[in-house]
């Protein structure tokens, strides 16, 4: 999708772009590993902006995530894999 944006004149500036990370961990911690890993890549490559809505907000802090930056799903029966 970004290469469709990167040849559109318009779209040079990717800064302006605002990205979600949905991440829902499944019992480990490769998962926050992973979004906090494909956050990181697209702010240094792209300039862009970008926060994660997660069901582990603390374990994406730990890592050294922004507080601003993640907001937290809550589950009625668990807190992984939902």
């Amino acid at each position: 999708l970004l290469e469709i944006y990167q040849n559109i004149t318009h779209f040079k500036d990717l800064s302006k772009l605002s990205v979600v990370i949905i991440n829902a961990p499944c019992m480990g911690f490769g998962d926050i590993v992973f979004g906090m890993k494909f956050a990181n890549i697209l702010r240094n490559w792209y300039n862009c902006d970008v926060k994660i809505i997660t069901t582990q907000k603390n374990n994406f802090i730990t890592l050294g995530e922004d507080p601003n930056n993640v907001y937290e799903l809550h589950s009625k029966s668990k807190r992984y894999c939902r």
